[in-house]
């Protein structure tokens, strides 16, 4: 219990004095700091002593801002914004990498880099100016410039401070630098300082004399020089800005905004950071993989020959098995596909369904009543591919039943589906269409869970979409379905689709999109709606670049009044 509070004392003192530092450097509000180094504290807290010491971070983030801005509701709002930043971003580096340090790996890295700062700076930003706004302390037309540079703040707090200090804390792991590659390292950070300051100090745009240090740190010192580095060069650079010094400063004179000063300020500070930070991991990547070639060669055997070529015998049979067993899932998959179109006097009926991979996750299915002239249509989209996708989809065909069972109500048909799927999805999810057509009526109706509008195509080649409100099927909520209706016209082309469709991209990057496949659906209206279908998902395919290069999987159903 003792070494705990001593803990979260220590923690507490390292963030104010980290705050200090942060408010020394503010300069659009005695709050807002461009670079925030408390938020790299708390995360190092966080990710070496454990969740038990939230109580040290919030301690500390109340005091400081309480200490500079003497107003009790901004500080402690404040401080529930900090502590929450460290701990969202370090709760998704552990969830996504398994690691709390972010230069463990390129994967590591680019997660740290994209999903484990901005979602912390976001919390921090709107609570913190949020607070200041709501008591005047931040006055309307200066609130996006303030949350900005806070927001930035707190990504530079994460991104430089907190790898800074976690190399630090843990220098031991650079025993084996000899004492005259630690000299080499120290005269390497005093020139990088000498040219950076020089270089900030004057309006001339030498910005880019520094990057050859920051590689010659990264390269020769790894971890250590790139952090060391990068604090050192992004600390003089904003130091001048807010100074009103150098090519940012006279950038802002220029442009007649510190905002955008701000902007260019970090847009080269993260710039020359992650230059930095993966050039390390790869490098470092590069040498685990040289170190495990070496030790395989080393390891290597008059029998790996012979042993390469059972290897090879069993992978081989191995793949022949799954391949088989890939083809059995697609026969069943396709085998629970509409066996048979019904005939119907006043309506044609056709689709095709065409599997990015061998099995996708992609479904439809066609239900004819005809004791009340009603037809019940359905199509799915399952997210991701293959193997996967394929089972979630062959479960939604086998649960139709229950909503054959009582086919009118849509709305119960949509959330009878997600009660029985729900804690099957896990990280799946589905959007899905539910229509009745009645027949003697030629009365559509149609509910939506999250996927395509309804596309209707009438005989003049014109295009109405239906769209009721829905949300997708996945694990937590219901899909909270809404229910639309149309009364359908001689001529009407009723168009069910998955993305696949109208997402599919050519070369040039160009999507298919709608108005592209109302047009093909028109084009086809006279001919048999089976052929017309494969005639649509031909063109999609070519519209690609061919079959190898469709991105995901693609259905459409179409009905012809």
């Amino acid at each position: 219990m003792l070494k705990l509070v001593v803990t979260n004392i220590l923690v507490a003192g390292a963030y104010i004095l980290a705050a200090k530092l942060g408010f020394f450097l503010a300069f659009l509000n005695t709050q807002v700091s461009p670079i925030w180094p408390p938020e790299g504290v708390g995360f190092v807290a966080l990710a070496l002593f454990g969740w038990t010491s939230i109580p040290g971070v919030f301690a500390g983030a109340f005091l400081a801002n309480l200490i500079n801005n003497p107003h009790l509701p901004t500080a402690f709002i404040i401080a529930i914004g900090n502590t929450a930043s460290s701990c969202i971003n370090l709760y998704i580096l552990l969830r996504l990498t398994g690691t709390n340090y972010p230069l463990s790996n390129t994967r590591s890295l680019l997660h740290f880099f994209v999903f484990a700062t901005i979602p912390g700076a976001v919390v921090s930003a709107s609570l913190g100016v949020g607070s200041l706004f709501l008591f005047d302390f931040v006055p309307a037309n200066a609130f996006w410039n303030v949350f900005f540079t806070w927001f930035a703040g707190e990504m530079q707090g994460f991104i430089i401070v907190a790898p800074f200090l976690y190399n630090i804390i843990k220098i031991s792991r650079f025993k084996s630098f000899s004492l005259w590659k630690w000299m080499e390292g120290l005269v390497a950070m005093l020139i990088i300082g000498f040219i950076a300051w020089h270089v900030f100090s004057i309006p001339d745009p030498l910005i880019f004399l520094p990057i050859p240090i920051m590689v010659y740190l990264s390269v020769r010192f790894r971890d250590l020089g790139a952090v060391f580095g990068s604090v050192i060069l992004s600390t003089i650079a904003v130091y001048h800005a807010i100074q009103g010094i150098g090519p940012f400063a006279e950038m802002s004179h220029r442009i007649n905004s510190l905002n955008n000063t701000l902007i260019f300020l970090d847009i080269f500070i993260f710039s020359n950071i992650i230059m930095a930070y993966f050039l390390v991991v790869l490098l470092n990547e590069r040498d685990e993989r040289n170190e495990a070639l070496m030790t395989i060669q080393i390891d290597a055997n008059l029998d790996l020959e012979k042993k390469v070529h059972e290897r090879t015998k069993i992978i081989e049979e191995q793949n022949q098995e799954f391949q088989y067993q890939i083809r059995m899932a697609r026969s069943i998959q396709t085998s629970l596909l509409p066996e048979s179109i019904p005939t119907l006097k006043n309506i044609k009926i056709g689709y095709k369904y065409f599997p990015m991979m061998d099995v996708g996750g992609d479904f439809l299915d066609i239900k004819y009543f005809p004791e009340t002239q009603r037809l019940s249509l359905f199509i799915c989209d399952v997210s991701g591919h293959g193997i996967a996708a394929a089972l979630v989809a062959t479960m939604m065909k086998m649960n139709l039943s229950r909503w054959y069972d009582n086919p009118k109500d849509l709305v119960w048909a949509s959330n009878s589906m997600h009660e029985v799927v729900a804690k099957k999805l896990e990280k799946h999810f589905i959007t899905a269409t539910f229509a009745n057509i009645d027949l003697k009526e030629n009365e559509l109706e149609i509910a939506i869970a999250g996927h395509n509008p309804l596309l209707i195509v009438h005989s003049n080649g014109t295009y109405t979409e239906i769209n009721p409100k829905g949300t997708i099927i996945f694990s937590y909520f219901p899909p909270k379905c809404e229910v639309a209706t149309y009364s359908m016209k001689k001529g009407d082309q009723i168009v069910f689709y998955t993305d696949g469709i109208t997402e599919a991209r050519n070369g040039k990057g160009e999507f298919y999109e709608l108005d592209r496949l109302a047009k093909d659906v028109h084009s086809v209206r006279k001919k048999d709606p089976m052929k017309g279908c494969e005639e649509i998902v031909r063109k999609v395919i070519d519209f690609s670049g061919g079959e190898g290069l469709v991105q995901d999987d693609l259905t459409i159903l179409i009905t012809q009044v």
